[in-house]
């Protein structure tokens, strides 16, 4: 059951990509999820399925008519988008398993289930994520983002495959652990703004 403390990544990255004046209507969706489904769930299984299979994107044919009807001219793109940036990426790499994990950040705990993981030839991995979204991450998203996934896998680089605009962002020399304080302080707001009032109040 999630509680105050335990948010998915994919929570954490909308938080910190929506204005502070934006937030409620957010927080109010993450304090009554119902029966949420993640539309872009079928090409999200594809990126993993390509990565262990055929490798050059053809999953994505057969994923782009399994999302919603108004999504699937979006989806379709996503093919192309995929052989234009993570084929040619991980041509000489190997995919290698990658487990769910944790990060701690500030006093939340934030789930993470990466799409894939490749072993490039100089044996350092790279744990990747598909972003689908038509909004546009910010910078501080996509950073803060990255760095979740550094801290959650900290011997890994992390990668970021933002398909409705065909690119490729890394962690790998960016130094991110400088955002770890506001990632933090972040954190510790959303935690205070879904805690029941008693806990507030005590």
């Amino acid at each position: 059951m999630t509680t105050t403390n335990s948010r998915t990544l994919t929570e954490i990255a909308k938080y910190l990509n929506t204005p502070p004046q934006n937030r409620g209507t957010l927080v109010r969706t993450m304090l009554n999820p119902g029966r949420g489904f993640d539309c872009w769930l079928p090409i999200k299984q594809a990126a993993t399925k390509d990565r262990n299979t055929t490798r050059d994107g053809t999953p994505f044919t057969a994923a782009a008519v399994q999302v919603r009807a108004d999504l699937r001219g979006a989806a379709s793109s996503f093919a192309d988008a995929w052989i234009d940036t993570a084929v040619p990426r991980w041509a000489a790499s190997i995919a290698v398993p990658i487990a769910p994990a944790v990060a701690d950040v500030g006093p939340l705990e934030v789930r993470l289930r990466p799409q894939f993981a490749e072993q490039r030839s100089d044996g350092r991995v790279e744990v990747g994520l598909v972003y689908c979204n038509k909004a546009p991450l910010s910078d501080f998203a996509r950073n803060g983002t990255l760095r979740i996934i550094e801290r959650a896998y900290p011997d890994a680089i992390a990668v970021l495959v933002d398909l409705p605009r065909a690119k490729l962002h890394s962690s790998e020399g960016k130094k991110l652990e400088r955002f770890d304080p506001i990632l933090n302080a972040e954190a510790a707001g959303l935690h205070y703004l879904l805690s029941p009032p008693d806990d507030v109040a005590a």
